[in-house]
């Protein structure tokens, strides 16, 4: 809208360090895990020193299962996915 509004994107990997009991061998087994974090952010100056921000997120983590643990085998679980998009708004001021 005007000269001065921002926009961004960006994105990350995330390689999980822990996963809670799901990482438990004996009862899911040997897998692997991963995430992806994507999100877009708009900033737009509503006077000089006024603004109005607002940022979209996604967020995606997998985690998929040899199905070698009791669990996981009994179950037929062989993969878990958690997805979240959030979103912000924000009114700031600039000096």
């Amino acid at each position: 809208p005007t000269d001065r509004t921002r926009v961004g994107f960006g994105a990350r990997y995330m390689y999980l360090l822990s996963a809670g009991d799901v990482s438990d061998e004996t009862g899911y087994g040997a897998g692997t895990s991963s995430g992806l974090a994507l999100d877009a952010t708009v900033q737009i100056p509503l006077t000089d020193m006024l603004y109005l921000k607002g940022q979209l997120d996604y967020r995606r983590i997998s985690l998929e299962f040899e199905q070698s643990g009791d669990v996981s085998n009994n179950l037929d679980i062989s993969k878990i996915v958690d997805s979240t998009i959030g979103g912000t708004i924000q009114l700031g001021v600039g000096f």
